[in-house]
Formats: structure tokens, C-alpha cells, sequence
């Protein structure tokens, strides 16, 4: 395991790590008595991210593709570090999903394995709130789908992800992990003819584990149309409802979440425009909507939240309401998926955000990523919003 860590000073002032500001009210400083903004918008040296939580201990944990970003609440960056897998300079960690750990820190799935390699390592990596790793397990190895889960789970956690067993068939399997990354049990579940999966894991109302697959097949022959369907598994990977779909081919189902009823709400694109997805607890649909149908351009949602009013909160891409080729988009409907508005920020460039969390002041986090026009080098965008998606 090959770690880069790097001390606040040295983020502040090392070039590979080079931080821009764009607002007035926060400094660029490591002065921690200084008080936090209510929002801010930070650049990083860094590959884009994919994902980002706020932590109990205060701050944000923002991980891309390959490293793991830890920021203060301020923004100020404590620790920077790359995972390089277990194989030295021929190992290719990917990082696909993160939770936070019983006893602090956290977990990291991902991927191990090269291009030219055949198989891939299933992985999971522990940090400690230092950026420590305490412990990195590989957990099977096989050809994967890069749509994997992890989740906390009693004393451990689980892991899911979907081997592909031939071609067009896959397998879901579900690792029952202790504390320190030893599977425990493990539980399979086959997926038959599909060929594509979106999932997600949930704790549902009654506290019960469990989880919600979204499948796609071939399109059906001489139409634009793909067959597929909501599943809804226990969590000892029990089947407990199915609903059938008939989805057209432009649908691409980015984020799923459950409600606050105990159902869920698939949110992603249609034919480039946003579009979201609501069905009720047993798997009935309920209503769906698309977003900006009325403008030129293209609109990706990439990631949800369940706003703290009430409510639903989206984050993407947008290119036909702001300054660049793409710019952050961010909309907020009501329960019913109506638009309450939506913002946009971004630069000349290109602006993305690919990830987005609650803060406990009422605001949102995202992370993505930012191009400035004319080059080709993509920097790891980080922002703070208030309560309506707006920078301060």
C-alpha cells in the first residue's frame, strides 16, 4: 500500500496540492480559530470526486477516484493520501463506495488490478481519522460490475458487489465482514439474464438491512426500449418484492435513496434531461418527473439527498443555464417532485458535481470536479452551500 500524506501546512503551500478560493469571507490560512463560513468554494490538485460525508468529529471526507481527502468544516485541508492497492507500481486501486466506521475513521471499496490483468480484487481499506490505514483486506477476486455497496452492519459491515459469472449474467454477492475486514458469511444472488445494475443499501424504518437492485436487459428487439426491474432484497439476500419495468434506453439511474415514507426515489437523467423516479414501499409507482425540458442543453443528475424540511435535493451537470460548457447544478423539489428552484455555479470551464451530502447546519456539500477552459487537467472541486443552494 503506497500512501501519500501530506500536513496542512504542507497542503497549503506544496504546488501539487495547490487550493483557490473564490469567496471574500474565508481566508486560506490553518488558523483553526478563525470561524467557519457558511459557505465556501475550494479547488484541489487532485483527481475529481466521487464521493463526500461530513463526520461527527466535524469537517468532510472527500474521496475520487484513487485518494482520500480530509477537509476541516472550513474547508481547510488536514490530510491528503493516494491508495496504490497492495501490488506497488502495479496495482491500480480504484475507490467506488464509502461509510463511515463504528469506532471512527473510515471504509473504502474499491478495486484492485491492472488494465491488461484478467481479474480484479474486490477491497476494502480501513483509515483512522488521521489518515492512517489500519487495515486493507482483499475480499475476492473475479471479473466486476463497478456498482458496489458498503455498510455498517452491528459490529461489522457488509459488502456488495456484482461478479459477472459469462457474459450478460451476473451474480450479486453480499460479504458479511467483522470489525477488522474477516468475511464472516456469505450470501448470493443471481440476477439471471440482466446486464446492468444500479444498487444501494438501506437500513430501512423498522431498522431491518436490506437492499434495492434496479436491473436493465437487452433492449427489446426492433425497439428503443429495455425490460428490467426494482428489486427489493433483505438483508440475508432474500427476495421480498420485484416491480417490472419497461424503461427506454436514455434513462440512466445515477442515485437511489430511500424516503422518508419507506419508499424510494431513483434520481438520474433522461434524454439529457434531469429525471427522478418515486415508488411507495412495496414496490408501486408513484409519480416521475423530468427536469428542463424547457431550456437548450444538457442536464445530468448525478446524486440526491432528502432535504432536512422536506423534500428532495439534487446534484449534477448542467450546460443551458450557466457560464461554461458544464456548471454545478443543483435543484430542489417538494415531496411530490415539483421544482422549488434550482442554481447553477460554475466557471468559462467546465463544472461538475458528482456527489452531495446534508451538513448539520442545514446546508450541502458537494464534491466534483472543475476544468478550466482551454486546458485539459481536471481539479477536484469541493463546495459548501446554505439551505438554499446558494454561495454566500
Amino acid at each position: 500500500m503506497i500512501i501519500h500524506r501530506y500536513s496542512t501546512n504542507k497542503i497549503m503551500h506544496f504546488g501539487c496540492l495547490l487550493i483557490v478560493l473564490v469567496l471574500s469571507v474565508f481566508s486560506c490560512t490553518a488558523d483553526s480559530g478563525s470561524p467557519d463560513p457558511v459557505t465556501w468554494n475550494l479547488q484541489f490538485d487532485l483527481p475529481g470526486g466521487e464521493h463526500i460525508m461530513e463526520v461527527p468529529s466535524g469537517g468532510y471526507v472527500v474521496a475520487g477516484y484513487r485518494h482520500v481527502l480530509r477537509l476541516e468544516a472550513g474547508g481547510n485541508p488536514l490530510w491528503s493520501l493516494a491508495i496504490d492497492g497492495q501490488l506497488g507500481s502495479n496495482s491500480n486501486f480504484r475507490v467506488f463506495d464509502m461509510t463511515d466506521a463504528h469506532n471512527g475513521g473510515y471504509l473504502i471499496l474499491g478495486f484492485d488490478g491492472g488494465p491488461e490483468e484478467e481479474m480484479e480484487r474486490l477491497m476494502v481499506v480501513k483509515l483512522n481519522d488521521s489518515g492512517e490505514i489500519e487495515f486493507d483486506k482483499i475480499i475476492a477476486d473475479g471479473i466486476f460490475e463497478p456498482k458496489v455497496s458498503i455498510s455498517k452492519t452491528g459490529e461489522g459491515f457488509a459488502a456488495v458487489a456484482a461478479t459477472v459469472i459469462m457474459p450478460g449474467q451476473l451474480l450479486l454477492k453480499r460479504y458479511e465482514l467483522d470489525g477488522s475486514g474477516n468475511i464472516v458469511s456469505e450470501n448470493d444472488f443471481g440476477l439471471e439474464e440482466e446486464t446492468e445494475i444500479q444498487l444501494a443499501a438501506f437500513s430501512d424504518l423498522s431498522g431491518n438491512e436490506g437492499y434495492i437492485v434496479m436491473t436493465r436487459k437487452n433492449p427489446i428487439q426492433g425497439g428503443d426500449s429495455e425490460t428490467g426491474a426494482i428489486i427489493k432484497i433483505d438483508g440475508q439476500f432474500n427476495e421480498e418484492w420485484r416491480l417490472p419495468l419497461e424503461i427506454t434506453e436514455f434513462v440512466e439511474v445515477r442515485s437511489i435513496v430511500q424516503t422518508d415514507d419507506g419508499g424510494y426515489l431513483f434520481a438520474g437523467t433522461f434524454q439529457s434531461n434531469g429525471w427522478i423516479f418515486k415508488i411507495g414501499p412495496e414496490g408501486s409507482k408513484q409519480w416521475e418527473e423530468t427536469y428542463g425540458t424547457d431550456s437548450n442543453g444538457r442536464r445530468f443528475i448525478w446524486d440526491a439527498v432528502i432535504a432536512p424540511e422536506g423534500g428532495y435535493v439534487f446534484a449534477g451537470k448542467n450546460s443551458g443555464k450557466g457560464l461554461g460548457d458544464f456548471d454545478v447544478w443543483l435543484l430542489k423539489t417538494d415531496d411530490s417532485g415539483q421544482l422549488l428552484w434550482d442554481r447553477v455555479h460554475g466557471t468559462v470551464g467546465y463544472d461538475d458535481a458528482r456527489a452531495l451530502t446534508l451538513t448539520s447546519d442545514g446546508g450541502y456539500a458537494l464534491a466534483g470536479a472543475q476544468q478550466a477552459s482551454g486546458t485539459s487537467d481536471l481539479k477536484l472541486l469541493v463546495m459548501k452551500l446554505d439551505e438554499d443552494g446558494e454561495l454566500n
